[in-house]
């Protein structure tokens, strides 16, 4: 099946959605975002109120193939994740 799975995703913007389909483990709708360009940064600080990356958030909830393939897309290769207050 290509595209999101769930009819919710669509009523979010993309940042919210990759966030959202990092929760859910959903790496279809994760792989369909950055496929299809939805995301300009992947880091995607903007979409959480704490300030979390999307790295930070697929540690949170044990999302390890996501978490890798955020590593592999280049999600910190220069920088460290923080939050908003500047924890790691």
């Amino acid at each position: 099946m290509d595209g999101p799975t769930m009819m919710t995703d669509f009523r979010l913007p993309p940042a919210q959605r990759l966030h959202q389909a990092i929760i859910d483990n959903d790496m279809q709708v994760l792989r369909w975002l950055v496929d299809n360009n939805k995301i300009d940064d992947i880091g995607n600080r903007e979409a959480d109120a704490n300030g979390w990356s999307s790295l930070m958030l697929a540690a949170r909830y044990d999302r390890r193939d996501i978490f890798g393939y955020l590593l592999d897309l280049g999600h910190d290769e220069e920088t460290v994740s923080t939050d908003a207050e500047g924890n790691t």
